[in-house]
């Protein structure tokens, strides 16, 4: 019952912020104690690709994504969150690593990539996976990335 009066206390609150905006990757609505106790009881379940990814994700800040994919393409890392660049391949990869790491929404993503729409931030993402399934190199570029990152993260 208390579970439910805090629950109907949030989505009637005067406050204009949707709480849908909090929620972790999309998918999980609590505080951080409830997150980290969900993403322990889905570990390992079978559940759909993208809810997997969700509680698979963990706290990595985008300014450290763009950072790494900067030394790594030899370019700054303030280039890779300007707008128009349109099919960058670090930039995407950028925006793909941030999206594999993060418990960011498409949006919030967008949002720190230059203003772009949550759906430019899908298909940023969709390129670099085809990519790397097509190009070796990248793929290894982008494994040695993540791996690079994991260390940073604040789970």
């Amino acid at each position: 019952m208390e579970q439910r009066e805090g629950y109907l206390r949030v989505i009637v609150s005067s406050d204009d912020s949707s709480p849908f905006e909090t929620l972790a990757h999309g998918a999980i609505l609590g505080g951080e104690e409830f997150v980290q106790e969900m993403r322990g009881k889905l570990r390992g379940k079978a559940v759909d690709t993208e809810v997997s990814r969700m509680v698979a994700a963990v706290a990595v800040d985008e300014d450290d994504v763009a950072r790494a994919v900067g030394a790594a393409y030899d370019c700054a890392a303030e280039h890779l969150r300007r707008r128009g660049r349109k099919r960058h391949e670090a930039r995407d990869v950028a925006i793909y690593l941030s999206w594999r790491l993060s418990r960011h929404t498409n949006a919030q993503i967008g949002d720190r990539f230059g203003g772009i729409k949550a759906a430019a931030v899908s298909h940023a993402c969709r390129r670099v996976s085809e990519a790397i399934r097509a190009d070796t190199g990248l793929a290894d570029r982008v494994r040695d990335l993540e791996a690079q990152l994991r260390p940073n993260i604040k789970d």
